[in-house]
């Protein structure tokens, strides 16, 4: 298992995500999101990950996600395009260790469905 990979680039991405803070989440909403007419259901504000399972109001994330660290909606990736290219790489070196980002699932869930795992390999 790759479960040291996915722990490092899980700490860098953490990292990238608090030095350029791009929802500025106050009282549970993202203060950056303004489109009107998002294509994904949300109010204006509502977190992305509003109806996680995984996901407390006032905790935040109770997992460590790597799928939801290196995804970011398109008018933050708009807003900050240096964020956006670096986690883009971050989410390529997942690929290249061969682990299947499984979308709001934990890291064990995530490491248990890696493709490398489903081969057999290490």
């Amino acid at each position: 298992m790759n479960m040291d990979k996915y722990s490092e680039i899980y700490v860098k991405a953490d990292a990238l995500i608090k030095q350029h803070d791009p929802c500025n989440i106050k009282d549970g909403w993202c203060t950056k999101y303004s489109r009107d007419d998002n294509p994904y259901g949300k109010k204006q504000g509502e977190l992305c990950c509003h109806g996680c399972e995984h996901h407390s109001a006032k905790r935040g994330c109770r997992v460590k996600a790597l799928s939801c660290k290196l995804w970011l909606c398109g008018t933050i990736r708009d807003k900050y395009p240096v964020l956006a290219t670096a986690l883009d790489k971050l989410y390529s070196e997942t690929i290249m260790a061969g682990i299947n980002l499984c979308f709001r699932r934990s890291k064990s869930f995530t490491m248990q469905n890696s493709w490398k795992n489903k081969k057999g390999g290490t």
